[in-house]
């Protein structure tokens, strides 16, 4: 891959990079269900859903900071508003559960 390839000549470490790459190979046959994708709105959790209350019961009303908007699987949504909802980091939402407790320096 021309970005790895790039990504080692300036001399940076592309384990993880490999590793995805391994994984998506691997797991190819689920990224070729996805055959409409939506517009996603990156941000989704229910600090930027307003909604409003009328007398036919609640509607949402409008849909704010739309600024990470992308083209993509619909359920990739639904995960990132599932992980502010339970609370928690990304690494208890998706390391652990993968059996990656590894800690880089500087992140959590």
């Amino acid at each position: 891959m021309t970005i790895i390839r790039d990504l080692e000549d300036v001399g940076l470490d592309t384990t993880d990079i490999r590793s995805l790459l391994n994984q998506v190979q691997a797991h190819s046959r689920h990224l070729d269900e996805i055959t409409r994708p939506q517009f996603l709105h990156g941000d989704l959790w229910t600090v930027n859903i307003l909604v409003t209350h009328g007398e036919e019961g609640p509607t949402i009303s409008a849909i704010l900071d739309s600024d990470r908007t992308s083209w993509g699987d619909p359920m990739a949504d639904w995960t990132m508003f599932l992980l502010h909802r339970n609370g928690g980091t990304e690494v208890d939402a998706f390391g652990k559960p993968m059996g990656n407790q590894k800690r880089v320096q500087g992140r959590t």
